[in-house]
């Protein structure tokens, strides 16, 4: 029996767990929490090295029952959910709080509606999960946006993690995605100050709905993912930096909105801080290759853009043109574009004279 097992092989059976992930425009290597829980019950040197692990990204899940007879939902905490928190409040777990830099909460439909009770508090899984973690980083929410009592939770526990910080700490920061519509749970917007907000729902909202629900992350917002509507108007969002945009709601197959150029180039010169910009289906082919071919589209970015993604299939001879027609004050070094080079690698050569590296085929994500 080995009494002692040196960290470096440790830390080589960790890599053997890792699975490869894609994120953004890298990848990254990531061990699931299973395999990381079976480790802490290995020994006290895995159990060492895996909790810091198994405890850095918290991913729990809010049971929503709903039922015909009554309009409004009720929330309920999981069994797992409510063993961790039960393990987070104990006092001789009060370090595995230290570890906590992620928490993911995650709506599922579930649960049994009851008419003993009014159900759980969102805040009951919330507030523990953000408030009692002071090294927390990231709060992402998904598939909860419509929830006004989630909304609220958020914001209690938000406000709270504020004041009890310490004056040189970071706040965490707050990330929401939407996949079901908001506007009628939350009529006068959000409370919650959000840093991502991301809505993939095939409904759009409005133009003038964006600015209105976030109104309280006018200043904090440096991350979003919509729908370009005509309209659209973002100039309200003083720090964004990352934006990504679906040109369409409709399919090829359908009635596409026409003048989506005339849209973007109303739309790119107001966003002084944008870095960052992924534009994805639908656009009429002659629009996007009249996009490319004129001036208009690459005098229109932002000079402070360094990375672009085209996920729109554009033909060499209308990406060439583009990177061409690239002012000298560009400050674009990435460049991604679902389609191929050209015959004879004009595009990665211009690119290259440009300074700009280039990638084919690649999905971005916004925030990591």
């Amino acid at each position: 029996m080995i009494p002692f097992l040196p960290p470096e092989i440790i830390q080589n059976i960790f890599e053997q767990l890792k699975q490869r992930k894609r994120l953004f425009s890298h990848s990254y290597d990531e061990i699931s929490s299973q395999e990381l829980a079976r480790c802490c019950l290995t020994s006290k040197s895995f159990l060492s090295a895996a909790q810091p692990l198994l405890y850095k990204i918290i991913k729990v899940n809010l049971l929503i029952a709903t039922n015909i007879a009554s309009p409004e939902p009720q929330f309920h905490v999981p069994r797992r959910e409510s063993l961790l928190l039960r393990t987070l409040k104990e006092n001789d777990n009060r370090h595995l709080q230290d570890r906590i830099e992620q928490v993911h909460i995650q709506g599922v439909e579930g649960g049994e509606w009851s008419v003993i009770n009014d159900g759980d508090d969102p805040g009951e899984v919330i507030g523990p999960l953000v408030i009692d973690a002071p090294r927390l980083q990231i709060v992402e929410v998904r598939s909860l946006a419509q929830y006004p009592e989630v909304d609220y939770a958020l914001r209690w526990a938000q406000t709270e993690q504020r004041k009890g910080a310490s004056r040189n700490s970071v706040a965490p920061l707050f990330r929401q995605v939407a996949t079901e519509p908001a506007w009628e749970g939350i009529e006068n917007g959000f409370t919650t100050i959000y840093e991502g907000y991301k809505y993939a729902f095939w409904w759009p909202y409005k133009a003038w709905m964006w600015d209105r629900m976030l109104t309280a992350s006018h200043d904090t917002l440096s991350c979003l993912s919509i729908t370009l509507d005509p309209g659209t108007a973002l100039s309200n969002f003083h720090h964004l930096e990352r934006l990504s945009l679906q040109l369409s709601e409709t399919q090829p197959d359908s009635t596409l909105p026409e003048d989506v150029d005339m849209d973007l180039l109303r739309l790119l010169p107001t966003l002084s801080n944008l870095r960052f910009l992924v534009l994805s289906p639908y656009i009429f082919e002659s629009e996007l290759s009249s996009l490319l071919q004129n001036d208009d589209f690459a005098h229109s970015l932002p000079s402070t853009i360094t990375h672009l993604s085209l996920e729109l299939c554009p033909s060499s001879v209308d990406v060439l043109a583009f990177i061409k027609n690239l002012p000298e004050e560009s400050g674009l070094t990435r460049f991604n574009y679902a389609g191929e080079t050209g015959k004879e690698g004009e595009i990665a050569e211009a690119c290259k004279v440009r300074g700009i590296k280039l990638s084919l085929n690649e999905e971005w994500e916004i925030w990591w």
